[in-house]
């Protein structure tokens, strides 16, 4: 059975939505004026001027940082197991792989 939205708690969820992409693009205009060359190395790290979903996603990776400091560790070892997990030689055959001539 459907419940009736709640108009207090919908608008809520949206003040905190707005209120964190404010904050997140605040730290990011922070980050820019102190340290334009962060800029340089985006656009270098992505080959292509970063776009605001790029800005996003690096302001996210800093808010991860600054509250987890293993959270790069983290992100490494998942990378690690993503590539074990997605190459041809730990498939079995016939399963393929991101290289796989089955689709």
């Amino acid at each position: 059975m459907n419940q009736p939205m709640d108009l207090n708690e919908m608008m809520q969820d949206w003040i905190l939505g707005v209120t964190t992409r404010f904050a997140r693009l605040v730290r990011l205009k922070l980050i820019l004026t102190f340290n334009p060359w962060e800029r340089d190395r985006m656009r270098n790290a992505l080959n292509h001027e970063p776009t605001q979903d790029d800005w996003d996603d690096y302001s996210q990776f800093w808010g991860e940082l600054q509250l987890d400091p293993w959270s790069l560790q983290r992100a490494i070892d998942r990378e690690k197991i993503r590539r074990l997990v997605f190459s041809k030689d730990y498939l079995p055959t016939g399963q393929g792989g991101l290289n796989s001539e089955h689709h």
